[in-house]
């Protein structure tokens, strides 16, 4: 039981404590919709992902060239720009008479798009059979795709 003193302390029902309850509900509902939106906008929009993905290499050679065959894929979800390819660290350019061949600085491979194409370097030293080489393929967005080859013998 409350004290006469705490009744008089208390005024029933007062002006101001109805609107503060209305500013509590209305701080409430309005922090509870902007949750829901925050949350509906990291499930449902999904974020752009760059993925090419190697479906097919093998590597052949000549007498004086090391051929190597691709096929590239866009799996995601945005275009995909090559940048350049790099061998070993080094730009393909870096070799002499090297050939990007389909493959060139600025390609753009669509969304679901497969690309094919043979790249070409010079069969001399420092390269020789059985060794393996690595490959970058370098989008304008810096990913690195990277696969090996072993190099080939050259034919008899």
């Amino acid at each position: 039981m409350r004290s006469k003193a705490a009744k008089k302390r208390m005024p029933p029902n007062s002006g101001s404590s109805k609107v503060i309850t209305i500013a509590l509900v209305a701080t409430a509902l309005a922090l509870t919709v902007a949750s829901m939106h925050w949350i509906q906008k990291l499930v449902f929009d999904l974020p752009f992902t760059e993925s090419i993905v190697i479906e097919k290499m093998w590597a052949s050679a000549s007498r004086d060239k090391i051929f190597v065959h691709l096929t590239l894929v866009n799996k995601g979800n945005v275009p995909v720009q090559l940048d350049s390819i790099l061998i070993n660290g080094e730009p393909l350019n870096n070799y002499r008479g090297a050939s990007q061949g389909e493959f060139y600085t600025g390609l753009i491979i669509h969304v679901g798009e497969s690309r094919s194409g043979t790249i070409s370097i010079p069969y001399e030293p420092p390269l020789r059979e059985g060794m393996i080489m690595k490959f970058d393929i370098v989008t304008s967005t810096d990913n690195h795709y990277v696969f090996f080859i072993t190099i080939p013998s050259k034919p008899s």
